[in-house]
């Protein structure tokens, strides 16, 4: 099970270039870019927008900070000011105008950390925001193009699904099981996720409906386009969920448990397997799958694809996490 609590980050502070190349240019052949963040040892991208720009998280000796990297290559690292670097900035979705959202912490007198949403600007200005009723942790999954943020936030032992639009009152809601995870959205504010210990699944209409289902034992969305296939894990594979209620499921290779990340507007969705070594892969909306690792990866994680194709994520190599781009 992933299950991941994505969180977040912010301001730009300093711009450097890494490894560069001509997105979506008509290549013979897929061609991966790697990167790192100077001075990291983790580099992680998260998300990936249709022009190329990629956001993600790196971490050196202080702890996580933001990142995102422009399609000519040039990087930008940001910290929320005033967060707690043990914390750090942690970015989670980049839109197509290019702003990000995810999450940072302040400790409390306590010295605990209560963690808040943040929204970076293109031009690394950043604004804050705290869910409402919120005392514990906020988990920012999607900025839509409209600038509005969808997630989740827990409130003792509960978790309650959020949409805060740019302008505007925030609405906040639950599934029928009481318990609400938000993993996914897309740009209509359409939101998917799980509810801890059920087996089933929900997709949440702009409207406020709800629809359940279930893809095996252990459901979990992690991707929604805008048309509303969702993507995800159901036990030891992947699946796929179109608008209609259809479920495939499918497995990368065989004998491995197939993790779906993220799917694009095209119904093309990427991930990668766990077992019998870990790889990224791509699955076109016909079913066929290309599994693929960067030069000396010894594991690959795939996380996110846009429109075009092209697939961000990381990948481990001589003791060290590093970026990649792969373009189609």
């Amino acid at each position: 099970m992933i299950r991941r609590a994505i969180r977040s980050a912010l301001l730009g502070s300093c711009v450097m270039t890494a490894l560069a190349a001509s997105p979506f240019e008509a290549v013979a052949s897929p061609q991966i870019v790697t990167f790192d963040v100077p001075g990291a040892s983790v580099t992680v991208p998260l998300s990936i927008n249709a022009k190329g720009a990629a956001t993600g998280y790196w971490i050196d000796n202080s702890g996580p900070h933001g990142f995102v990297r422009q399609p000519d290559g040039t990087i930008a690292t940001f910290d929320v000011p005033g967060a707690d670097p043990a914390f750090g900035t942690t970015p989670a979705s980049i839109n197509n105008k290019g702003y990000i959202t995810g999450n940072y912490a302040t400790l409390n007198d306590k010295g605990h950390d209560i963690p808040h949403v943040f929204v970076r600007s293109p031009d690394g200005t950043i604004k804050t925001f705290g869910v409402p009723n919120n005392n514990r942790y906020d988990y920012p999954v999607k900025i839509t193009t409209d600038r509005t943020v969808v997630g989740s936030y827990t409130q003792g032992r509960l978790h309650y699904g959020f949409i805060q639009p740019r302008h505007g009152a925030t609405t906040i809601f639950q599934s029928q099981q009481d318990d609400t995870v938000v993993t996914a959205a897309n740009n209509l504010d359409v939101a998917t996720g799980w509810a801890p210990f059920h087996p089933t699944a929900f997709v949440r209409a702009a409207n406020g409906t709800f629809a359940y289902f279930e893809g095996g034992v252990a459901t979990e969305p992690l991707s929604i386009n805008d048309s509303g296939t969702i993507v995800g894990a159901a036990d030891s594979q992947g699946f796929i969920r179109t608008a209609d209620g259809t479920i495939t499921t499918f497995t990368a290779i065989d004998g491995s448990q197939t993790i779906a990340t993220s799917v694009n507007s095209n119904d093309t969705l990427t991930g990668y397997t766990l077992g019998n070594g870990t790889h990224g892969f791509v699955r076109d909306a016909n079913g066929g799958i290309t599994v693929f690792d960067p030069d000396g990866a010894q594991e690959t994680y795939s996380h996110a694809i846009n429109d075009h194709g092209a697939i961000t994520g990381t990948y481990w190599s001589q003791n060290q996490n590093h970026g990649f781009i792969r373009y189609p």
